[in-house]
């Protein structure tokens, strides 16, 4: 019974432990996918958000994704633990850590994706210009923590 009660605390402590931040919203026709990735500059100690959003019909020859690069509020550098920190209502998750890949004068640093994942979807929303009310389709990317 003890095991019980400490598995459903722990389980309630996860679930309420997550969050989410919208990092992309905008309009959009047919289906769309959207692929995020952490952007991160070296010297300057920043990180951002790059957005790679493709039409799924259309991936033939000659065809282009768009790319979008966003800050995200609340996501930082750590320079101590070299990290990319994302604080939600004041606590912190480690979203992505600097990894080391090559070989001699080829290796570089990157960030690697640890504790935090990016979703999309696409949704009908209502939106009013003041003269009449349109049904607009987005695609939303979020930064969710895991």
């Amino acid at each position: 019974m003890k095991m019980l009660i400490v598995a459903l605390s722990l389980a309630i402590t996860t679930i309420a432990s997550a969050a989410s931040v919208k990092v992309l919203d905008i309009p959009t026709w047919g289906y769309k996918t959207a692929v995020g990735e952490f952007g991160w500059n070296e010297e300057l100690n920043r990180v951002w958000v790059e957005i790679e959003v493709s039409d799924v019909n259309n991936g033939g020859d000659g065809y282009t994704p768009d790319y979008y690069r966003t800050k995200v509020e609340g996501l930082e550098f750590d320079t101590t633990s070299r990290t990319a920190v994302l604080t939600v209502d004041g606590q912190a998750f480690e979203c992505a850590a600097v990894k080391q890949r090559g070989i001699l004068v080829f290796r570089h640093n990157y960030l690697k994706q640890t504790g935090c994942k990016f979703i999309s979807k696409v949704v009908t929303e209502l939106e009013d210009d003041g003269f009449e009310i349109k049904k607009v389709q987005k695609l939303q990317v979020f930064l969710i923590t895991k």
